[in-house]
Order: C-alpha cells, then structure tokens, then sequence
C-alpha cells in the first residue's frame, strides 16, 4: 500500500487489491443488483418471493475459495498496463474511423452490432428521472410542479434527439409567432436573443388553428372574469342559481340525457331518488311552472334532504355535463336546447366549489355521501371541461383525487355498509344507500387506478388489504336492466384495476425502481389482457349504447396507452446501455402500438356517425389525446435519430452501400411523417375547441410543418438547442452518436421498421361494419397535398365525413420558410363553404375591429353564404355586434396585452 504524497491518496499493492475483492458474495443476484438485504433463501430469497421474480433469483458460484492463493492471479503490472494501452489504442482506431460505422451500416449480411450481447434482466430502470432542461412554460408559471413517469416531458429528457427537435421547435416558433398571436412569451426567454418582429409568414393551416386558440383564449378571460365575481359575491346561493337555470322542461330533459348518455360511464347518482325525491324539494315539482324558482329549505327543517345545497350543485354540474355533450346542429334540432348554446357552463363549476369553500370544511369533517358524489362530479367535469380540462395538461386531476380518496376514507366507505348499516340507517332507503356505497368506492379505485397509470404514478391504493367492501351486487338492481349491467360491469372492472394498481406498484415506485424482467413481465400481462377483452371490431359491432361502447373504448385505449408508455421507456433504458438489439426489438414493439393506436382512431373519426351516436365526442378526445401525446413522442424520436443520421451522412464520404442505406433511411423518414400527420389530424378532430389542448395542437402542427421543410437542418437545430439559459439543454455530440441506435442497424431491420408503419389508408378507414370491399364515398375523394410528395398517395387520408367539425385544413407548402413574414389570409377565401358558427370564431380579432367589421361586410353581401336551415344572417350579423360592443367595453385598451394580464 502507499500513499500519493501531492493528493493523500491511497493506494493498494496489486495483491492487496485483489485480495480485497476476493470477498464471495453470498446474496442472490437480483438482490445485489438491487443492494437490497437478501435472507440467503433457497431456492429462492424472500425478496425475489415477495416481487413474484423467483424465476431469476440465483445464486453464482465461485471456483475459488475466499483469499485463497488461487484468488490471486499470476499477473504482473507491466502485463496489466501493456493490454489497457492495446484496448486503448483499439478504441481511439474505431472513434477515429466515420466511414466505417456507415460500412457496417450498409452492409446487409452481418448481424447488428449488439445483437450477440444478452441484456441483463436484473438491470434496474430508471423509469423517472431528473430533467435538467427547461421547459418554456416553466419560465412563467412560477410554480412547482411534478410529472408522472410517463409523462412525455419525460420522453423529450431521455431522448437527445428528439430533445434538440423540441427545443428547436419550440424557440422559433416563439421567436417568428409569438407576437402574432400573443400566445407565448419573448424568444429571450429561451434563446437569450432580442425578440423579433411579429412579421412572419404561417400556412393557412396553422393560421386557422392560431385564430381559434386567441379566440378560445379570448373566451377563457372573460369566462375567469365572470367566475371570480361569482366567488366574490354577496349573494345567496338560490340568487346566484336561479337565474341561470334553463326552463323546467329544459332541465328535465338534460337530467335525463344525463342519465342516459352519462351515467353508465359515472354511476354514482340515483336517478330515483335525484330526479323524484331529491329535486322537487329545490326547484318545485316537474309539473310546475316553467320559470324556476330555486328554493333551499332551512337547516334541520322536515325534508329529506340534509344537504339542499350540494344536491342543488349536483344539479348545475350535471346540467354542465350535460351540455358539453350537446354538438352544435342539435341545439337546433332540439328547440329547448337552443337556450343552452351559449352558456357559460364554467359559471356551474364556480358555483359549486363556492358553496364548498363557504360552508364544508373538509379539513376537519367528512359531511356525506352527497358531497363526494358532487366532488366526483366536478372530477368528471375537470376531465371533459373545455376550459381547463386535466386530461391535455397531463394532471388528470391529482390533487382533487386526493381530495375524494381521503373522504371517501375517512366516510368508512372502504367499510362494507353491510357491516355498518347503523350509519346509513335502516328502512327501505337502506338497499339504495348500500348500492351507491359500494358503486361510489369501487368507483374511487377505478378513477385511482386510471389515473395513476396514465400519468405513472403510484395509486393512493395501494393494497386490496385496506378494503372489505364488496362490488355491487346485480340481484339487488331492480329498477331496470341498465342497473343491473352497471353493477355487473364492476366485476371486469375491478379486474382492470387490480392490474393497473399491480403494475403501478412495480414500475412507478421512486425509491425501488423496477427490473428490466419487471417491465417485460408486465408488459407481457398487458398484452394478455388486451386478448381478454373486446377489440375494436367487437365493441363496434356490439348491440349495446354508446355508454357501453364508450366503456369498452375506455379500457382499451387505457391498456394500449399504458403498454406504450412502459414500451418507451423500456427503449429509453436500452438506449442507455447502448444496446442496439434491444433498443430495436423495443422500437419496433412501440411502432406497432402507436401505428395501431393512430389508425384505430383514424377509423373512428371516419365512421363516428356509423358507430356511435353524435353525443360521444366529449368522452372520445379524453381517450385520445394520452395515447395520441406518447405515439407522437415516439415518432417524433424516431425523427429526429433519422435527421441525425441525414447530417451524418453529409459530412463523410459514402460507398454505393452508404448510397443504398441513404435511401431507406429516406422511406423510413417519410413514413414517420405520414404516420405523425395521420396523428395530428386526428389530435386536432377530436380536441378541437379545447383550450389546453390548442396548445398542444398548435405545437405539433408547427412541428410537423418544420420536419415537412426540405430546407430543415438538424445541425442547425443542434446549435440552436445549445443556446439555451445556463447550458441546461447543453447536448454533445457524443450523445446524438451514442443514442442513435439507428446507426447500428442493418438495412433490412430499418426496412422492417419502415414496414411496420405502412398502413394503406383507404383500408383504414373503411368501416367495420361494412363489407372488406365496401369504402364510403367520402373516403374516395381525391386528395390534392402537393406537399406530400415524400410517399406515395394512398398513405395519407382525406378529410372525415364529421359533422360541425372546424373548417378542413389547406396543405401546407412544401417551400414553408419559418422566417418568412406574416401574412393575414383572405376571410372570404378562409371561411368559404364552412359551418358558420366557425366563421366568429375564426375571426383574427385586432384592437381596431378591422377583422369583424371586415367579416360583417363579407356576411350582409353574401360572399359568406349562410345556411338559413341553421343560421340566419341576422344571427351571425348579431354574433358580431356582441364581439364588438365587448370591446367598446374595453376603452380602447390593447387587446394583446389586456388577454395577457389575465392570464398570467
């Protein structure tokens, strides 16, 4: 032993060394790959028992004995010294040497450069992780906040290309759109550069969506406003509702399209006791007068209801749930309806938690049955509300399920009412209580455990040991048939969610990071249940409503969104590693859930009227949009390795080979565009008119049209990425290389990739209830996208037969310059032969009124036809006097910065 005499260091003899490390390890494999304590069990440890991995739980076994000679190799220093200088060498030879890599790349008959090393499957996966990169809108929110493991913040940190193509995307487009439509901060912020001019040319494409987020951002300021002097207000919660309320008629018929549109999906209300027992003590009897007058008894006055309040915000909110399932041709179609079209349904959620906040102090007090069923409901509304929604800013409301499983806790609702039926009392009330007990707690477990999967979180459940109570029991529904299928719907249910939770429990636990075996283990069980329940043909071709159907998209689209969540970041893990072979197999399994997942929607979109009823869009866009984000960050990954690659290749001589792979690497990079325009187009059908959800559009738009610009330079992007604040979203070259796992591909595996994801798109959408041969008319229309020309035509799909969808979107150029100025299209040009309710909204709204006086010249001369059957030219005339008389209101103030202060 010595020690350094500059540093202190100290240093073991070469024996010594090797006698220090002659130690045998008497603990299993797995445990010590996990430096957890293991018993020493045989033939398996308890560990390995309790984590069901008994299969890999081994043992080595060492030829030598402990400091024995034998342990001790005949070695000497020189000899050591002499090889790590001939590996070395070896490896400064094979980084020095470019054209080689693309040798090997082009040569077809070798196997890959990893495909002979085994992956370890007591690895552990770091499935969350830090992100030292910053995102944009962390820069002004001002707040902490954290993401689920399966957030796609998550994908970008793990993948430095697709990191470079976010940040790239995301630093033009504040810098040449931000000010044009007030939608993002300076380019300061992210590049550190002056902000340019609002001067800026988009295509009619991204013009369209850019007028309808200001609009919809627009809308949201002033329905904030209206909210906050609801909270504010003086008066009485009868006050505030009654004048609010639609007609009698109207709101009997909401109910009962509640009930039967919606309440499948959330059965925790009792549609005999809320419509005939809870109701007419608040708003008279169904027979009444037209015009409501809302009448809250008294406290511990002689009616049944000892909570009139949150029974009368259980009404506003089901009414507001209601009225987000209504499109806009049956507010005409149903004349009572009309009265709801423009309604504030924000307005009902204010109400709500306002009466929560002044009179239940859920700190201290758990209250009644009542209260966490509005809380429930307020949970739906939060999923579905196109305002806020959680489901687009990937929260899915976490805090305010927290909120509910700790009531419902504290309530004793994990207590089988069966075995305390003295707190829900006795008498012929008692089997409906009981019913809505058990349905309100298994229902709490099935949004926990959805929720957890979907953003990879650990569920607030975490064991079946902390409940006794049972499933509803369909012998006791009486009341109808539809009863009896909700409570016999639990059973499969419940199965889900013991899955989910299982799943969650191995994979998303911070402090024990699952096993490479972990995640194929579960991943595999995925994939068994997925052929356990019904397929899309099935659901399709089932006899059942849209509620049923809509539950049976729901557990679909959960488990696919799921299984590629986990795909991905297994792919992260392996790429890690460096592992070409598993990083490919991984891809190629990711591919195959998103190209499914994207033309599965695809399907639906075109044939939404053949399959479903019009009512199904509000439950559809929260299906979508999860596993519509994680296959586009997939795609998106794939991309950008493939624009590396490009860049690579420019700058090294290529043989005939190189020559060979350049053009597969080019029907790879075509393809992916098709399949991430395929996943745009459908992102925006079905969450058009949601305002978080816009961003996200607008973003993958801008996105897909800079990857579309032949001009496109991932070099630049790389240097552009580079210039972010404090070096944070720093990414060396080193990295691209070493995470490009295309690189270390044959031909024929990028072949079998780019195979993978060619799907012909008139087989797609035809519909499944139609014969093999049979396409709809609308799905043979031509399609005129010169911009496309990257793959052949029968890859990219026309426009939907939907109705009342926004107006179709023109291609983009294939000469697209980011840098190139703004220029405002053509009104007439824009709106002709669209829904008109679209044409307000897509109106380019400007301090001087220029854009509405302009829409109202080109409305009462007729070059904006108007269809009479559903708008008459006074309403839309009418539409526009409103818009302007709001900003008569405003005194002149400018509009860009008046939205911008409200928000913030």
């Amino acid at each position: 032993m010595g020690i350094d005499s500059s540093t202190g260091a100290v240093h073991l003899s070469l024996d010594e060394e090797m006698r220090k490390r002659a130690r045998v390890p008497n603990s299993c494999t797995v445990c010590r790959k996990r430096k957890v304590k293991c018993d020493k069990a045989k033939p398996a440890c308890g560990q390995c028992t309790k984590r069901n991995t008994v299969d890999t739980c081994t043992y080595e076994e060492f030829p030598w004995r402990v400091l024995s000679q034998e342990a001790v190799p005949d070695v000497s220093r020189q000899e050591l010294m002499k090889i790590v200088s001939s590996l070395r060498n070896i490896e400064t030879a094979l980084k020095g040497s470019d054209t080689s890599l693309f040798t090997t790349l082009g040569d077809s008959t070798g196997p890959s450069r990893s495909l002979t090393r085994p992956y370890n499957p007591s690895e552990q996966v770091q499935i969350y992780d830090y992100m030292p990169f910053i995102v944009p809108f962390i820069l002004r929110k001002c707040r902490i906040e954290h993401y689920g493991a399966l957030s796609p913040a998550y994908s970008i940190k793990q993948d430095p290309h697709l990191r470079i193509l976010w940040l790239y995307t995301w630093s033009t487009f504040e810098k040449n759109m931000g000010n044009y439509t007030g939608f993002i901060a300076s380019s300061s912020a992210i590049s550190n550069q002056p902000s340019e001019s609002s001067g800026q040319h988009v295509s009619k494409d991204l013009s369209i969506l850019l007028s309808q987020y200001r609009f919809m951002r627009q809308k949201k300021a002033t329905q904030k406003i209206e909210c906050r002097t609801i909270k504010d207000t003086k008066a009485s919660l009868a006050e505030l509702v009654t004048p609010l309320l639609p007609p009698r008629w109207a709101v009997k018929e909401l109910c009962n399209i509640y009930f039967d549109r919606m309440h499948a999906i959330c059965p925790i209300l009792d549609r005999k006791m809320f419509m005939e027992n809870q109701l007419p003590h608040l708003i008279g009897p169904w027979d009444g007068p037209d015009q409501i007058q809302v009448i809250i008894p008294p406290a511990k006055s002689n009616t049944p209801l000892a909570y009139p309040d949150i029974v009368l915000c259980e009404l506003l909110v089901v009414v507001g749930l209601t009225n987000m399932c209504i499109q806009q041709d049956q507010y005409e179609s149903v004349p009572h309806l009309k009265l709801m079209r423009n309604y504030n349904t924000g307005i009902f959620q204010a109400i709500a938690k306002r009466c929560i906040d002044n009179n239940y102090n859920m700190t201290r007090k758990p209250y009644s049955l009542c209260l966490i069923q509005l809380l429930i409901l307020l949970k739906y509304y939060n999923h579905f509300c196109p305002e806020d929604d959680d489901v687009s800013d990937q929260s899915e409301g976490r805090i305010l399920m927290g909120t509910i499983y700790s009531l419902a806790m504290t309530m004793g609702l994990h207590i089988d009412p069966a075995t305390t039926a003295l707190t829900w009392g006795s008498g012929s009330h008692f089997p409906v209580y009981e019913r809505l007990a058990r349905r309100i707690w298994h229902h709490i477990l099935h949004m926990d455990a959805m929720t957890a999967a979907t953003v990879g979180a650990l569920p607030l459940c975490q064991s079946e040991d902390i409940y006794n109570t049972d499933l509803p029991n369909p012998g006791n529904s009486t009341e109808s048939e539809v009863e009896k299928m909700i409570d016999e719907s639990y059973i499969s249910s419940d199965r889900l969610v013991k899955l989910f939770r299982k799943i969650c429990l191995i994979c998303f636990a911070k402090g024990d990071p699952p096993l490479v075996s972990d995640m194929f283990n579960v991943i595999t069980e995925l994939k068994h249940y997925l052929e356990t329940i019904p397929s899309i043909e099935d659901i399709v071709m089932s006899p059942y409503s849209i509620c049923w159907k809509m539950k049976g998209l729901n557990d679909l689209f959960s488990v696919y969104s799921l299984l590629l969540g986990l795909q991905s970041r297994l792919m992260g893990h392996f790429q890690k590693k460096n592992d070409t072979r598993m990083v490919y197999t991984t891809c190629a399994d990711g591919l195959k859930v998103s190209v499914t997942m994207i033309d599965m929607v695809l399907n639906i979109c075109y044939n939404i009227n053949t399959y479903f009823s019009n009512m199904c869009s509000i439950f559809l866009r929260s299906l979508v949009f999860p596993v519509m984000s994680r296959s586009l960050a997939l795609l998106g990954s794939l991309l950008g390795k493939a624009s590396h690659l490009f860049t690579t290749f420019q700058s090294v001589g290529m043989t005939s080979a190189g020559l060979k792979t350049v053009r597969i690497l080019q029907d790879l990079y075509d393809t992916v565009l098709i399949q991430i325009e395929r996943g745009v187009h459908v992102t925006k059908l079905v969450n058009e008119g949601y305002y978080n959800s816009a961003r996200h559009v607008v973003g993958m738009t801008y996105f897909l049209e800079i990857m579309k610009d032949p001009s496109f330079n991932f070099k630049k992007a790389t240097e552009m990425s580079k210039q972010a604040p404090q070096g944070v979203n720093y990414i060396s070259s080193e990295s691209e290389a070493q995470n490009n796992f295309l690189m270390g591909l044959l031909d024929h595996e990028i072949e079998h990739l780019t195979a993978i994801m060619q799907t012909d798109i008139q087989e797609v959408i035809t519909s499944i209830k139609s014969p093999a041969s049979e396409v709809s008319t609308a799905s043979t229309i031509p399609i005129a996208n010169p911009s496309l020309g990257y793959a052949q035509q029968k890859y990219h799909a026309p426009s939907p037969p939907l109705s009342n969808t926004p107006p179709q979107i023109a291609p983009v150029s294939a000469t697209f310059d980011p840098a190139s100025p703004v220029v405002q299209p053509d009104l007439q040009s824009l709106f002709e032969g669209n829904n008109p309710y679209w044409i307000r909204d897509l109106i380019p709204r400007s301090a001087d009124k220029s854009g509405i006086h302009e829409a109202q010249g080109l409305v009462s001369n007729g070059a904006i036809p108007v269809d009479p059957a559903t708008f008459t030219t006074d309403d839309i005339l009418g539409l526009f006097n409103d818009d302007l008389d709001w900003l008569d209101n405003q005194a002149g103030a400018d509009m860009h910065m008046h939205y911008e202060t409200e928000l913030s």
